[in-house]
């Protein structure tokens, strides 16, 4: 940003000499000079001189000893002048770059090798200048070579312009770089691309896993379904046909009464006839509706194998988790083997899911609730025991709740626990059901234990 002033832009070694001297200080020389001022008299330095001492510049460019010869004929103007950043010590001039070859013979293709030895031996013949200066043989050009090539002028001048070959020359590292980048971002996207399909894989596979477990909750709830619709109907089908048939044949007993009354004469047999038909027909009709109901139930129950109750229990709670994966966490079982009692799987099953079943209804809504599942072998029996910390807490309740198609649930129908307990009196269980204090409930089912060669026995 400083004003230079210089004898001419062309000179070697009072113009491109110091130059060179900035680039290597990392700057771009032609560009650091605010302003280069010319003097008119060529390489006159007083004149460059001048242009510095009136203010005109701020520093001057000079060729070696030019300073030194103008303080002999100025002795009182060397308090107004300094070097930049002189070099070397004890030398006759003072100089702020690295020397070069100063003035230097040449000679033209066409001069004759015989004038151009005579020349070169009268030159170094020449004795010492006053200023002990003598001429020698210079051999060394490569700094001035370098010069040119830093400056980029002279033989030089074609790197201004930009090649590939210059461009691959001068930017390689950071080409390489640039090149690593793309390696490492094409190597990035070759391991995401990867990842992705790792990803998807798991999400298949966890797809295909979710796709089975919903596959085996419908199985498992239509299962529970059909247990519940075969133990309602064979609940129904006993109801029907122990309560039904009695005044049923009581009725065709009345009907065969009243027919032979009527062919006795002691009433009108038109009209006795025609609603005592009417009553057949219902008879009829009501016994074939039995029939139907009974006829629901295929597979007649076996109950006299043996049943491992530990494993009908740990069945129950694997089906009610899967198709309520939201109660399972409310469910703990202490299951002990061997608890073999005589019976029917299906059935006892039935009777474990809907202990269970109501258990976890009733603790729901309760953050802290819990149903705890146990089997164990005690004085020759085997207990089914499920316990609930539930809100159940009066006797009242527990009254109801144990009556015959009554419950304690706003669209209960009452009919769970009558299936338990007739499912329980077929295998002539012993089931209890009490208060858990403080609140909740405990229902206990009793097996007798199953004894190889033992018949089912009386009930007791």
């Amino acid at each position: 940003g400083k004003r230079l002033a210089v004898t001419s832009n062309n000179a070697f070694s009072s113009y491109h000499v110091p130059l060179g001297e900035i680039a290597k200080h990392g700057f771009d020389p032609f560009n650091f000079f605010s302003q280069i001022l010319q003097t008119p008299e060529g390489v006159y330095s007083e004149r460059v001189l001048a242009e510095l001492k009136d203010g005109k510049a701020d520093v001057a460019f000079l060729k070696q000893c030019a300073l030194e010869t103008y303080f002999k004929e100025h002795p009182a103007e060397k308090s107004l002048f300094r070097v930049v950043e002189p070099k070397g010590s004890g030398e006759v001039c003072a100089r702020s770059t690295d020397l070069y070859p100063t003035w230097t013979l040449g000679s033209t293709k066409n001069t004759s090798p015989q004038l151009s030895r005579l020349v070169t031996s009268a030159v170094l013949d020449m004795p010492k200048t006053p200023d002990d200066f003598v001429w020698g043989v210079a051999t060394d050009y490569s700094r001035v070579d370098d010069l040119f090539k830093t400056l980029k002028i002279g033989p030089y001048e074609y790197l201004k312009e930009w090649t590939i070959r210059r461009f691959l020359e001068r930017y390689w590292p950071f080409i390489m770089l640039g090149l690593f980048a793309v390696l490492a971002l094409a190597l990035h996207s070759k391991r995401a691309d990867h990842l992705v399909k790792v990803r998807t894989a798991e999400l298949k596979l966890a797809m295909r896993r979710r796709a089975s477990l919903e596959k085996k909750s419908k199985e498992i709830s239509h299962r529970l379904e059909t247990m519940q619709k075969i133990g309602a109907i064979n609940q129904l089908s006993s109801i029907f046909a122990h309560e039904m048939r009695q005044p049923l044949g009581a009725i065709s007993l009345y009907l065969e009464g009243l027919r032979s009354m009527i062919n006795d004469g002691e009433q009108d047999k038109d009209k006795l006839n025609s609603v005592l038909e009417l009553i057949k027909e219902q008879n009829i009709r009501a016994d074939a509706i039995v029939q139907k109901v009974r006829a629901y139930r295929k597979n007649v129950p076996k109950r006299d194998r043996p049943v491992e109750l530990s494993d009908v229990a740990a069945k129950a709670i694997e089906s009610l988790s899967v198709s309520k994966p939201q109660i399972s966490d409310k469910i703990v079982s202490d299951l002990h083997r061997p608890s073999l009692v005589r019976g029917d799987a299906l059935e006892l099953e039935l009777l474990t899911v809907n202990l269970i079943k109501n258990a976890v209804e009733a603790v729901a809504e309760n953050p802290d609730g819990l149903v705890k599942v146990e089997v164990k072998t005690e004085n020759g029996n085997v207990l089914l025991t499920i316990s609930d910390n539930g809100k159940l807490a009066a006797e009242e309740d527990l009254k109801i709740l144990w009556s015959d198609f009554e419950t304690t649930k706003e669209d209960g129908l009452g009919i769970g626990l009558s299936i338990v307990k007739g499912i329980a009196e077929r295998h002539l269980a012993r089931i209890e059901c009490r208060i858990n204090k403080p609140h909740g409930l405990i229902f206990q089912v009793n097996f007798r234990k199953y004894e190889e060669g033992r018949g089912q026995g009386k009930k007791q």
